[in-house]
Formats: structure tokens, C-alpha cells, sequence
């Protein structure tokens, strides 16, 4: 949950949070004055997921995005394989668009399995001001 807020002196702060149990502060240079007491630019919640299932010959992934709230950016969607036969990368990246409680998928990739095949499958959502969200398999 990423959110932009005014200070009393007209200066802008930014907190990320809840992380580990605890909310993070970060301050930027002071800007116009803004009303007080108000979220500024608040950004939808967002959480993304990678879903694994079963195929005749492997696995496929899944790549999914909920928001609470309309927003668009990137997405990265990544998955590293060690195995017997050498290593290979699949990525997928675009842009979305997404409305408020729509489920998003935004990538699908299908993998074939062989004994000892390890895999690290990463999902990323970004905006202009960094990451919003990310899932790890």
C-alpha cells in the first residue's frame, strides 16, 4: 500500500507499508502547499499472484493482478530453469490497464518438467514510480 501525503508545512511524504510489520516513512523535498489532512494521489491496493498447474508434459504459470482501484503500468513476468540439460530464461513483459476489483491475467507461460529441473519464477508490477507489487514461485 503505497500512499502519497501532505504535510503540515506543505511538503509531501510518501509511506509504504505495512512491510514486516512495520510502515516505512520515506520524505521528499517540500512542494506546493496542499489541503490538509487528505491522501494525495492515492494508489489502488494491489496484490499479483503466480498460479501453478498441471499440464500433460510439464506445468503451465499464470500471472495474475488484483486492484482495488483503476490503475496501468508494467509488468515483468520471468521464469529462470536449471536442469540436467542447461539453463534457460522465458520473459514476458507489456503494459496493462486494469479496472477497480478486475482480476488481470497478464501473462501464461507453459514449461515442460524433467527429473531435477529446477525453476524461480518472478511476477513484477511498476508504475512511473517503482514497483507495486511482486510474486515469487
Amino acid at each position: 500500500m503505497n500512499r502519497t501525503i501532505s504535510w503540515k508545512d506543505g511538503s509531501l511524504g510518501r509511506v509504504i507499508g505495512p512491510m514486516l510489520g512495520a510502515t516505512l516513512l520515506l520524505a521528499t523535498t517540500p512542494g506546493p502547499a496542499q489541503p490538509k489532512g487528505k491522501w494525495l494521489n492515492s494508489m489502488p491496493n494491489m496484490s499479483c499472484k503466480i498460479e501453478k498447474t498441471s499440464v500433460p508434459s510439464g506445468f503451465e504459470l499464470v500471472g495474475k493482478l488484483w486492484s482495488d482501484g483503476p490503475t496501468a503500468g508494467n509488468y515483468r513476468f520471468i521464469v529462470d530453469k536449471v536442469g540436467a540439460n542447461g539453463r534457460s530464461k522465458v520473459s514476458q513483459s507489456g503494459v496493462f490497464s486494469i479496472e477497480k476489483n478486475e482480476t488481470l491475467v497478464v501473462g501464461t507461460i507453459t514449461l515442460n518438467q524433467s527429473r531435477g529441473d529446477r525453476y524461480l519464477a518472478r511476477l513484477v508490477i511498476s508504475d512511473s514510480t517503482g514497483e507495486m507489487c511482486s510474486a515469487t514461485l
